[in-house]
């Protein structure tokens, strides 16, 4: 790399020290803090490819409505193990502040969540031997396709259900490796398999009046036990975890 790419390359970098900067005086988290993006940048010597990687993830920065403390605690948490995340749509009030009562987000942390697979794999005993891939419901927060997949507004969902996995069972792609128990991922008592209450961590709720907020596992569980139908009433923020 001669010195004219590596010129180019740090002043490049000074512009993302610069969004990051604007991102924190706000206290909104940045795509551009994530581990993926710094690694990914640290081992670039190609302008021409590191440019084209800064404009996409600063397109996506754009939209990124997490708060500096959950986004920093999601991404520390990814270090040590494999976070997966779900996104989907319960037709939560977006615009209140708080935790949303909703009886399915309630199951999901309490009961697991269900793992349909694809809808055309769906009938009979189709995963009677075989459970589905996590891959099929849920994405790897793993490059900036997981970090895309983070921001709850993308595809016009409301909540992202958070899991963590032992890097043991679940490698870095998704994957459950090979020689793991399926039951030690899946509960398999019911007609669907569902991915084991263990592993929720909690969700992010979409708001439009500030930045969306991160709820435990235990945070929705109790809110839902106090009141398991109701879908209006809600509790105090919580943003860390």
């Amino acid at each position: 790399m001669n010195i004219f790419e590596k010129r180019k390359i740090s002043l490049l970098k000074q512009k993302i020290e610069a969004h990051k900067i604007d991102a924190h005086n706000h206290g909104r988290f940045s795509l551009f803090d994530a581990k993926f993006a710094v690694d990914s940048f640290n081992k670039t010597s190609n302008y021409d490819s590191a440019k084209s990687y800064y404009e996409i993830i600063e397109e996506w920065d754009g939209k990124c409505n997490l708060s500096y403390e959950v986004g920093i605690s999601l991404d520390k948490l990814a270090t040590d193990n494999t976070v997966m995340i779900h996104r989907t749509r319960l037709g939560l009030d977006t615009t209140t502040e708080g935790l949303v009562q909703n009886y399915d987000l309630f199951c999901i942390m309490n009961d697991g969540l269900k793992n349909h697979g694809h809808g055309n794999a769906i009938g009979g005993s189709a995963f009677s031997d075989t459970p589905p891939a996590l891959t099929l419901t849920m994405t790897p927060l793993n490059g900036l396709s997981g970090y895309v997949n983070l921001l709850a507004s993308y595809k016009a969902n409301d909540v992202i259900i958070v899991a963590a996995f032992p890097k043991e069972l679940v490698n870095d792609e998704g994957d459950i490796t090979q020689g793991t128990n399926y039951h030690d991922i899946y509960d398999l008592s019911g007609s669907t398999p569902r991915v084991k209450k263990d592993y929720m961590v909690g969700a992010i709720l979409k708001k439009d009046n500030g930045f969306d907020e991160f709820y435990l596992r235990d945070e929705v569980i109790m809110t839902g036990n106090s009141v398991k139908t109701s879908e209006t009433d809600t509790v105090g923020k919580s943003t860390q975890f």
